[in-house]
């Protein structure tokens, strides 16, 4: 149950495992005032934990002097109700790619297919999972222990590892070379490296900064993937005069792919661009420089929250659209020119 306002905690100063610059999925830290005994002008809630907030009296007030203790972590809605929409539209996403194995199973499809099924669902579940995570965490253990964040972070690394999948399944070819067996070989080492990395030293900037060069890559891939069917280029080790069959519908969806790791990249560089006047060293001053209307409801780390789930469904949307012929289909093909429109 709830505990009465003006209940008295002591509060020991955690060490935050967020911070204000480029970490993937959360919200800005705490800035290391939360310390000592303070009392809560509120009701922590059904879970009893006590949640630092910003203070609306303090903001109202003009932000004269220090601020309250204990209200100097963005534990903002607009914070964690946008971890909690990438959530959901990762784990519909991963429902929909499952679905779509299945039918590619049934189908008799190559394995390659099969598995781009599999990494896609395996990025959009984790990516959602480990970003719903942190929404909980913000939500309502704000005071978490700095690993429970990090187990956050390296959930959705494991859906970047994912996404790493998809890069290598579309440039393997035919007849995968050693440079790109090397590659694969070098970027799963990458993965494991991260992933320990931010495990061990809970670095949130570490899996910020991989989860963008993965995007930056992957924009690349999806780019010249497009082309294929425009008649622009060749792909996988197919013709081009056969390749070329699908028409106008593909390269829209390869530019919606496209655009949607721009606009995550985006994302990521306006919560960096904002950190300092929108987040938590903006308080101080009532955030006079930020350009958001409303940065206690809604501020920098939300914005990011919205253009990444926004990404992520046009990313979903753009591989589903890409793969309609071939990823609903129920039967196996007939001839080699239907099997070949299907990679």
């Amino acid at each position: 149950a709830g505990l009465p306002q003006g209940q008295q905690w002591s509060l020991a100063s955690p060490a935050s495992a967020e911070s204000g610059s480029l970490a993937a999925l959360g919200c800005s830290g705490a800035t290391g005032r939360a310390t000592g005994s303070a009392t809560m002008d509120y009701d922590p809630g059904i879970l009893a934990v006590p949640r630092r907030l910003f203070s609306q009296n303090y903001v109202d007030g003009g932000c004269e002097g220090d601020p309250p203790k204990n209200t100097t972590t963005d534990d903002t809605l607009g914070c964690y109700a946008t971890n909690y929409l990438i959530l959901v539209i990762g784990v519909l996403a991963a429902m929909a790619f499952v679905r779509a194995r299945e039918r590619l199973e049934r189908a008799g499809a190559s394995g390659v297919e099969r598995g781009l099924a599999a990494a896609y669902a395996a990025f959009f579940a984790l990516t959602g999972l480990g970003y719903g995570a942190a929404g909980v965490l913000h939500h309502r253990f704000a005071l978490a222990p700095p690993g429970w964040w990090a187990a956050a972070y390296v959930v959705v690394l494991l859906g970047n590892a994912g996404l790493c999948g998809v890069g290598a399944l579309l440039t393997r070819g035919d007849a995968p070379s050693t440079k790109w067996k090397l590659g694969v070989a070098a970027t799963a080492l990458v993965n494991v490296a991260v992933i320990l990395l931010v495990a061990a030293t809970q670095n949130m900037l570490a899996c910020g900064v991989f989860t963008a060069v993965t995007l930056l890559v992957m924009i690349g891939v999806w780019g010249k993937h497009a082309m294929r069917p425009c008649g622009c280029g060749e792909a996988a080790g197919l013709g081009l005069a056969r390749a070329c069959c699908k028409g106008a519908r593909v390269c829209v969806a390869g530019a919606a792919k496209v655009a949607a790791g721009v606009v995550m990249i985006g994302g990521m560089l306006i919560q960096v661009a904002l950190a300092d006047v929108c987040g938590d060293p903006g308080y101080e001053d009532c955030w006079e420089d930020c350009p958001l209307p409303d940065p206690m409801e809604f501020n920098h780390n939300a914005l990011f929250h919205a253009l990444y789930a926004a990404g992520l469904l046009a990313l979903a949307v753009g591989v589903l659209c890409d793969t309609a012929d071939s990823w609903t289909a129920t039967e196996k093909p007939t001839d080699a020119a239907k099997e070949l429109e299907r990679v």
